[in-house]
């Protein structure tokens, strides 16, 4: 894969990127900056959800209906592309690190401290869910408004299977930090984190294996896009993909992005990344 690197217009570090379409994404990260392009990103305009702190997580249901998330339990929603964001209340002050939407009612937020939020009714009331773990929670995947994965501190891996009342802690053999944490389906998810670390488990978490991930940087983010396509991204602008759910991993760099904060895969030969210093690269 060539990478495009695309003209946002901003020099803060972005943290997270969506796509509900094709050529329409949102990226967000530091100081609260939103950008947001419909051309496939030739042009980028910047967004005002009202906020200066660090945004680190963006999710979108559709062109119209997203969330943004970041530091001190901050939540916006907006329902028309961008144009205004209503304040969330949260409940809580620990920073949101990671928000997923499973439909446009359905949404899971994780963060520093174990925290998990979940909204039933699109965000107008997040209630805490417990887990019994106080590790912080780095990223949220879910697959349904019943299925969901999240990892974080010292290998901290949880799932559910109904909707949140109850989250089983899953051993996933490992101590490092996982960073980014995607599922294809109820039984299928891969989780990235410290030295190029890559987990894999096929049965809803009950085992996991590592699979080699030709890195040893820290790998930040994961995404899947269907048949087996996997995308990962990391430090020093490494990239990595798999067509065979992570049997084997191509390298992907891209050197000049720098490092790579989030990733979102469209298909096995397009995907997204966005980086530090207002980085956003898009394959060819």
């Amino acid at each position: 894969e060539n990478w495009n690197l695309l003209p946002t217009g901003t020099g803060d570090h972005l943290k997270a990127i969506c796509l509900p379409a094709p050529d329409t994404a949102w990226a967000a990260g530091e100081t609260g900056v939103i950008v947001r392009t419909e051309d496939g990103g030739e042009t980028w305009r910047t967004q005002e959800a009202g906020v200066n702190a660090p945004l680190s997580s963006i999710c979108a249901v559709d062109a119209l209906n997203a969330w943004v998330a970041g530091s001190g339990g901050f939540i916006r929603r907006t329902a028309d592309g961008g144009k205004t964001w209503s304040r969330q209340e949260s409940g809580t002050g620990n920073n949101i690190l990671s928000l997923y939407a499973a439909d446009a009612a359905n949404a899971w937020a994780v963060g520093e401290n174990g925290t998990v939020l979940r909204t039933f009714d699109e965000g107008t009331t997040w209630i805490p869910q417990y887990i019994g773990d106080a590790r912080g929670l780095y990223d949220i995947c879910a697959t349904s408004a019943e299925n969901a994965w999240a990892v974080g501190e010292a290998g901290a891996a949880l799932r559910t299977e109904n909707g949140g009342f109850t989250w089983d802690v899953v051993y996933a053999g490992t101590a490092k930090d996982l960073f980014g944490v995607c599922a294809a389906d109820a039984g299928r998810a891969w989780a990235v984190g410290k030295d190029g670390l890559v987990l894999h488990t096929g049965n809803g978490g009950k085992s996991w294996e590592e699979q080699s991930s030709r890195s040893s940087y820290d790998l930040h983010d994961v995404s899947c896009a269907g048949d087996g396509v996997v995308w990962a991204a990391g430090r020093k602008g490494t990239v990595i993909r798999s067509d065979d759910g992570g049997q084997v991993w191509l390298r992907r760099d891209c050197a000049e992005a720098g490092d790579l904060l989030a990733i979102h895969a469209v298909s096995a030969d397009t995907a997204w990344a966005v980086g530090r210093g207002g980085v956003i690269v898009r394959t060819e």
